[in-house]
């Protein structure tokens, strides 16, 4: 019997386990797309930047052949953005290449143009400690014939200057919506899991470590190929917008020749210091401009991005930028790696002491009756197991509907690739709801973990009239019942409505909104009013809220509020929801000494909400 015990404890920390590490790699999959999105839109602006624009004065002289007194101040030099150092060039046609910034003028010029000299120092000072840097040998080596500036010139190479393309060019919204051949879809791993006769084991299916590192390598590709795509239509961009330079012997030269190309600007290491790099070329003279940038702001930046899924998670640079099977935490725009730092949540796995401690451990004194309790015992604490880890893909599956949608329209509104004002407010509304219906999850979920873990659950009360009341909660109930079409009826009577009462609003509201929601989600067709009806019981108050639906079997009836009993495929096949809300209605009402009960009527379902009411 202890071998049997045993071996069903493991067995529900391997089920505990891979859920939860599944579920952290959800959530890193997910930060990746954050990170990769915002160094995307980083380096493309930068990408997007004019070549002249970072011209200095040497250069100037080479392109244009013709000598340039004076440089008027660029935008980079008062508006440079905050993740920036200092911007530099170098003229490679030079035999002995001196790096110099646009952002550093001669102090009278500036003083002349009547232009502050504070930052011109600052930009000084970081032009100097960037020659510095760039003149040491690769890797801080006590000597060597390769700099950090031999390095970024031949990183520069990386990218090849950009053929000559037609406007008509820029990515279709149709590559949006194509498939890669690998489906991961819940739908397609319901099909490919070995049994869907047993929830188990399809979670176990989905959970398991070889099935979500191809789910994360399928994700990265399409990361690869949003970010390529994103990276191509700013280069186009760039190039299709470029201007001719004014030069002498104007004739002699067409607007192509004049036109300056440049690359993609390139990552780059030079031992602790990230810079980008690109090269650009005009009248056959190249150029390499750069930009230093601020690691602690890039790296702060972008880990603000990703706070509220892993608080304590570190970026480090990524030094191997030759190989292209990275890691899937490997940040493709720039070279960073992520480092969760975060321990899984095998914390809540079940151990042997919780089972000893229960009816198994009476089974020892008799045969028969330890037989019995340790049958029962053993199966609860399956289920168990089963209802974390289905709970864990189930919200998994919530979170990814609504990211899904915001991923894909924000795109497309950021790329500029919808036109049409309508179709422009259809998808802004679109990501409005869904943001709601997320928002709306999370708090659930936040507030039941609260409560489940001895948090406060119930705030200050208040005094008000019960009409005060139900006019504050109204207007959010009618627009929930509006959105399902229907329509939200209260009645209570002009004498209970003017009682003054003192109890907690917040939690009354929440309660409301959820047997609301539910009502919307769950009536029949033909159930189109949904009625409130408040009213007092000696010293308590008395909600009923009740739809006209089809109502709840029988069978339903005994897991109402149970938390947590809706599957992953019963998210995906019913309503929106991981069955939480009359859970934490009824947690919340027996919080505040009273209780939330399901009422029999004759036709649809009828929830009551019953909390003593202090009354003034």
């Amino acid at each position: 019997m202890s071998v049997v015990t045993l071996r069903l404890v493991e067995q529900s920390n391997e089920d505990v386990q891979q859920g939860a590490d599944a579920y952290l790699e959800e959530r890193v999959r997910l930060a990746m797309w954050r990170l990769d999105s915002l160094a995307a839109s980083i380096v493309g602006a930068e990408d997007a930047r004019p070549a002249e624009e970072l011209f200095t004065k040497d250069y100037r002289d080479v392109v244009q052949s013709q000598s340039v007194t004076t440089v008027p101040v660029t935008g980079i030099y008062s508006n440079a953005p905050s993740y920036t150092n200092v911007y530099w060039g170098v003229n490679l046609q030079q035999k002995e290449p001196q790096v110099q910034s646009p952002q550093v003028y001669q102090e009278e010029f500036l003083l002349g143009n009547s232009v502050d000299p504070s930052a011109n120092k600052l930009y000084s000072k970081k032009l100097e400690k960037l020659n510095e840097i760039l003149a040491a040998p690769v890797g801080n080596a006590k000597s060597g014939s390769v700099s950090n500036l031999d390095l970024a010139c031949m990183s520069s190479h990386v990218l090849s200057f950009p053929a000559a393309l037609a406007k008509d060019s820029l990515v279709q919204v149709e590559v949006l919506a194509q498939k890669d051949d690998n489906d991961f879809s819940l739908s397609s791993l319901n099909k490919q899991a070995p049994s869907k006769k047993k929830n188990s084991k399809v979670v176990g299916y989905k959970n398991d470590p070889e099935v979500q590192q191809k789910i994360s390598k399928a994700e990265k590709n399409k990361r690869q190929k949003a970010v390529a795509r994103y990276a191509d239509n700013v280069s186009n961009y760039s190039q299709w917008n470029a201007n001719p330079l004014e030069v002498k012997d104007a004739k002699t030269l067409n607007a192509r020749d004049s036109t300056p190309e440049m690359t993609a600007f390139t990552p780059v290491w030079l031992d602790d210091e990230l810079v980008l790099v690109r090269r650009v070329r005009v009248l056959g003279s190249e150029k390499l401009q750069g930009i230093w940038l601020k690691k602690q702001e890039i790296t702060k930046q972008l880990l603000d991005e990703v706070s509220d899924l892993f608080p304590t998670a570190k970026l480090e640079p990524y030094l191997d930028q030759v190989s292209e099977n990275t890691a899937e935490n490997v940040m493709l725009k720039l070279p960073f790696i992520l480092i969760p730092q975060e321990s899984t949540l095998s914390s809540v796995a079940v151990n042997l002491r919780d089972v000893i401690d229960g009816p198994i451990g009476l089974a020892w004194l008799g045969v028969g009756f330890a037989l019995a309790a340790g049958f029962f015992t053993l199966r609860g604490v399956i289920k168990m197991s089963e209802r974390r880890t289905a709970f864990v893909s189930s919200v998994t599956h919530e979170l990814r509907t609504p990211l899904t949608t915001f991923r894909l329209y924000s795109d497309m509104l950021s790329s500029g690739l919808v036109k049409e004002p309508a179709t422009k407010q259809k998808y802004l509304e679109t990501l409005r709801t869904e943001s709601e219906r997320l928002t709306h999850l999370v708090e659930n979920v936040l507030a039941y973990s609260r409560i489940e873990r001895g948090g406060a659950a119930v705030k200050k009360s208040e005094d008000l009239s019960l009409g005060a009341l139900l006019e504050r909660v109204s207007e959010r109930l009618e627009i929930r019942a509006k959105e399902a079409d229907m329509e939200l009826q209260v009645q209570v009577t002009e004498f209970d409505s003017e009682r003054k009462l003192k109890l907690n609003t917040t939690a009354i509201e929440q309660i409301l909104f959820n047997l609301v929601d539910n009502a919307a989600k769950y009536a029949c067709d033909g159930g189109k009013v949904i009625l409130l009806i408040a009213e007092f019981q000696k010293n308590n108050l008395r909600i009923a809220v009740c739809d006209q639906g089809c109502g709840v079997s029988r069978r339903e009836r005994g897991r109402l509020f149970k938390p947590f009993h809706k599957t992953a495929e019963q998210a995906a096949s019913t309503k929106p929801g991981v069955g939480l809300g009359l859970a934490l209605c009824r947690r919340l009402a027996r919080a505040m000494k009273g209780d939330l009960f399901y009422e029999k009527v004759e036709q649809g379902a009828c929830f009551v909400l019953k909390v003593p009411a202090e009354l003034k």
